[in-house]
């Protein structure tokens, strides 16, 4: 549970509360989740009808715990920022971010009835849009605050709200349950949570300062989607064997769908 919780609302730079921004911020993202569409080979992969490739969900789950291990440091980062900026909104900040790097666990569990273990996980790396990503996250914290770390969990939020769940039901109708707990338990932990409107309660007090700020967040979120996009292309176009013999997918499932 999140210790600490945000008094003193206030309006939200030129929004009129927390309803107006989140009308603000769904229209931005639909607009990204479009070009993520339109743009991306495989774009729906993970929660459509088509059969699912093994090995590039369990490819997307490494993935995943690279992007908590990478943004731990960032999140800490913000947080020094924020103290500052908003002492109020450090404290489920904090707690929130101190959750997320825990959750790396839950992949790892799933990952390793696959047979990928944490040494191959770290021998296998970030793709390079996440490295990116992140670099470009903590180069922005420096010239904009704690703002860059919270637009990443804006984003990651909203879509995990949307399609995180759907991507283990999907799953599900392949892969054994014990190849799911974790994910599951983390998309079930968002939700009950209430991780995006907590996110998003946040940023409203972060832009609510400076109006100029609510460009700067659009900006942002939208450099945050075209890394995604990114990363998504690599990972249609990866071997998805790794290229490394020592950390590849056992045999029976290099090549399965289902």
């Amino acid at each position: 549970m999140h210790s600490g919780s945000i008094t003193n609302h206030g309006e939200y730079c030129a929004f009129d509360g927390y309803s107006e921004l989140s009308k603000w911020v769904d229209a931005v993202m639909l607009a990204e989740a479009g070009k993520f569409l339109s743009e991306v080979p495989r774009a729906s992969h993970l929660t459509d009808d088509t059969p699912l490739d093994v090995n590039y969900y369990v490819r997307h789950r490494i993935e995943a715990v690279w992007r908590i291990w990478l943004t731990a440091k960032t999140d800490a980062l913000s947080l020094v920022k924020m103290l500052d900026e908003d002492y109020d909104a450090s404290r489920p900040w904090s707690a929130y971010i101190a959750e997320e790097l825990d959750h790396d666990v839950l992949f790892l569990s799933d990952l390793n009835h696959h047979g990928v273990t944490e040494a191959q996980v770290r021998q296998i790396g970030p793709f390079s849009s996440t490295r990116k990503m992140v670099a470009e996250i903590e180069s922005g914290i420096q010239k904009h605050g704690s703002l860059p770390a919270v637009a990443y969990s804006l984003f990651v939020e909203w879509n995990a709200d949307r399609y995180s769940g759907r991507a283990v039901d999907k799953a599900r109708a392949c892969l054994p349950t014990e190849y799911l707990n974790g994910a599951k338990q983390h998309a079930e932990f968002d939700i009950a949570e209430s991780h995006f409107p907590m996110i998003l309660e946040i940023t409203g007090r972060l832009i609510a300062k400076d109006s100029g700020r609510i460009t700067t967040l659009e900006k942002l979120i939208r450099e945050i989607a075209l890394r995604f996009r990114e990363y998504f292309t690599e990972l249609h176009h990866s071997d998805l064997a790794f290229d490394k013999p020592s950390a590849q997918i056992p045999k029976n499932m290099r090549t399965q769908a289902c």
